[in-house]
């Protein structure tokens, strides 16, 4: 084989080169990334986790739990303060019991709008992912108004209690709540527990803190 016929023989191609051949270059268009098929979710959320998914159910349930173990608490302090068979309820101690029955009953109060406000954040990725549940979610809806207008007459009937008044209408406002909110927490359960529990959801927040109070 003469020199001029070994010069211009091709060198092997390594399978590095052959890469580096086929890749497109700095110029080249990227080519479109498929439209994604999983769980709506607002952008820049965590990636869809079954088991997180499956929790969230059971968290309503406790969160819904732990405020009627609350608002339970509060009425019984009422009936106990307000009637004098509570400890420390001379005369003298009064402002400071109904101090703390304002705070507790404030505080729950703060805890009921917080938890809805919560809810109303995760109604609409709720709809996205379940067209189904639209007409459950919007009397969920009307329902944190009613119990908002509710709530509201508390805060106002307690931060007005003074020493000696008649606790007819704390007792009242109190009974007339837990009456909605017992309605309320269990249709709530009753038509979003399985969506929430659904892997095809993926919620805002590490976790199912995302409906904590």
């Amino acid at each position: 084989m003469d020199a001029n016929r070994r010069a211009t023989r091709r060198a092997p191609v390594s399978p590095g080169d052959a890469t580096a051949a086929a890749s497109p270059g700095p110029d080249a268009p990227t080519p479109a990334s498929p439209a994604p098929d999983g769980p709506v979710s607002a952008p820049g959320r965590h990636s869809p986790d079954p088991a997180r998914g499956r929790a969230l159910g059971a968290e309503l349930a406790r969160i819904h739990d732990g405020l009627r173990g609350e608002l339970a608490a509060v009425r019984t302090e009422v009936d106990a303060l307000l009637s004098g068979q509570a400890p420390g309820t001379a005369a003298g101690r009064a402002p400071d019991l109904l101090l703390r029955l304002r705070t507790h009953c404030l505080t729950f109060c703060a805890s009921m709008h917080h938890h809805h406000s919560r809810e109303s954040d995760t109604f609409p990725i709720l709809e996205a992912r379940f067209p189904d549940l639209a007409p459950a979610l919007e009397r969920l809806r009307d329902e944190h108004v009613a119990v908002a207008a509710i709530v509201a007459g508390l805060e106002e009937t307690v931060t007005g209690l003074r020493a000696g008044d008649d606790p007819g209408p704390v007792r009242a406002e109190l009974e007339r709540l837990s009456a909605e909110l017992e309605a309320h927490f269990a249709y709530e359960e009753e038509q979003i527990s399985p969506a929430l529990d659904s892997p095809l959801l993926t919620l805002p927040g590490p976790g199912p803190g995302a409906l904590r109070p």
